[in-house]
């Protein structure tokens, strides 16, 4: 008897992103007659295990189905951050996180579980999906860390949109400091999985400047999709996406402004009642109205940058883990 688990099964729901992963359909064969399992990509089969029962196939099979499983994960996160303001706005956008926070721990659980059992079978065609459990665990990980960059963002872009709805530098003094914090995060985790390593992610004293600065010399700050045009508050100034970059010089005086305001939370002041005060007040305690303005359109812009590099690192290098995750599996019994 022939066993087939169907290819649409093989990648749940179908997603276009993972079809983009993994363009060829692959069926999960067993022939229970030459107790073997194959793997079958339209006319091409290939032979992963002889010497198999059909206790053994169904539990490589499980296992197989779990880790695609697992892969689709990652599509759903980048589908909520592409459609993030939009549902920020409605109000449904940390609903979402945290279905997919919950869905991530109940994976991880279960691959927990998998290894546990798997390990514990005298077989090696089962024992060999210990690998696959291993890339899944390491997915997940990745995973929980680009959970977390995905809440900061959100926590940026509320941020932003309570700012330009009401101008009040509560909301524009909160945003600062976060997108500095997320940029730092998102910088580390990027450099330190597509760069050189130069970034000790321990080092207290490196701060969101360094990493930026960093990422623009090795390459890293590349975005999204550089062609697209975007909308710059609050000047509302049209910039297309691969433009949102900011100069060192600017940074500087972004990273500059942004301590200010975690130290000292100046007074917003404008320019014509500066001159009024005394020096030692305006050097540490005030910023002014275009200062103001300033700061909040170089937060704008690396926020922006921050969402199209997130999107970016997650459509080059975690669609690289999960290609090996799940496409690994197939190509090792080749070679």
């Amino acid at each position: 008897m022939i066993y087939t688990r169907p290819a649409n099964t093989l990648y749940p729901g179908n997603r276009e992103a993972i079809k983009r992963y993994m363009p060829e359909k692959h069926e999960l064969v067993y022939n229970e007659h030459e107790r073997k399992i194959l793997v079958t990509a339209g006319d091409k089969s290939v032979e992963l295990y002889s010497d198999v029962d059909l206790k053994e196939f169904r539990l490589i099979d499980e296992v197989d189905a779990f880790v695609s499983e697992t892969a689709g994960l990652f599509d759903e996160l980048i589908q909520a951050t592409i459609g993030q303001n939009q549902l920020i706005r409605q109000g449904s956008y940390f609903d979402k996180l945290g279905g997919l926070q919950q869905k991530a721990a109940r994976q991880y659980k279960r691959c927990i579980e998998y290894q546990n059992d798997l390990s514990e079978v005298d077989s090696e065609a089962v024992a060999a999906q210990l690998e696959q459990l291993y890339k899944a665990n390491k997915f997940l990980k990745h995973y929980f860390r680009a959970l977390t960059i995905a809440q900061s963002l959100a926590f940026s872009q509320r941020l932003a949109i309570h700012y330009t709805e009401t101008e009040d530098y509560l909301y524009l003094y909160s945003f600062v400091r976060n997108v500095c914090s997320t940029l730092e995060y998102l910088g580390n985790l990027m450099e330190s999985r597509m760069g050189e390593g130069k970034i000790d992610l321990d080092d207290k004293s490196v701060n969101a400047f360094d990493v930026y600065e960093e990422l623009k010399v090795q390459e890293l700050d590349e975005v999204f999709n550089p062609e697209q045009e975007m909308v710059i508050p609050p000047t509302n100034q049209k910039m297309k996406q691969g433009n949102i970059g900011i100069s060192t010089r600017s940074m500087k005086y972004l990273w500059d402004k942004r301590c200010d305001i975690v130290h000292d939370c100046p007074l917003v002041i404008p320019e014509a009642d500066v001159d009024h005060l005394p020096e030692e007040i305006v050097s540490t305690n005030v910023i002014t109205t275009s200062d103001a303005k300033k700061v909040a359109h170089l937060s704008f812009r690396i926020h922006f940058q921050c969402v199209s590099m997130f999107l970016n690192f997650a459509l080059s290098y975690l669609k690289n883990q999960i290609t090996a995750m799940v496409k690994a599996w197939y190509l090792e019994q080749e070679s």
